[in-house]
């Protein structure tokens, strides 16, 4: 396993800044329709584990979008932040949320039956369908 990496992340007007770690310097973009609505696109995402700190005076949205999973954002501009699954599930922090994020390299997409037709990715990634994602989420106990 290698190493967490230190990361920094804040909203758009700057009102909630967050520190975490990275569990490796990967990104996966989810097609999900759920995903896309949130993040007004394909959603680009790094795994946190569970070490997500918000400042004391962060005005958080939290929003429970389907069974296990919440999703953070800012209460003052909207931006989204990250994802929680909750029982001890991890955070998915937002990539573009990052202060530092060109490291990361795009190697998975998920929910690919989800994908509309009107975009493609050039990377070379590995695709899961969504009944793949839960079914290694639950084994490796990262479900929420």
């Amino acid at each position: 396993m290698t190493a967490a990496t230190p990361v920094t992340g804040r909203c758009l007007c700057g009102a909630c800044r967050y520190t975490a770690s990275a569990t490796a310097l990967t990104t996966s973009v989810c097609h999900c329709e759920t995903c896309r609505r949130w993040a007004g696109g394909a959603l680009f995402s790094v795994d946190l584990g569970r070490t997500v700190v918000m400042n004391d005076d962060a005005p958080l949205l939290a929003y429970a979008s389907s069974p296990g999973m919440q999703r953070i954002s800012c209460a003052v501009c909207a931006a989204p932040l990250y994802r929680d699954s909750l029982g001890g599930g991890h955070q998915y922090g937002v990539l573009e949320a990052l202060d530092q994020n060109e490291d990361f390299l795009f190697n998975l997409e998920i929910f690919v039956e989800e994908k509309p037709s009107n975009y493609e990715f050039s990377n070379d990634t590995v695709k899961m369908t969504g009944a793949q994602v839960l079914a290694e989420m639950s084994a490796n106990g990262k479900a929420g």
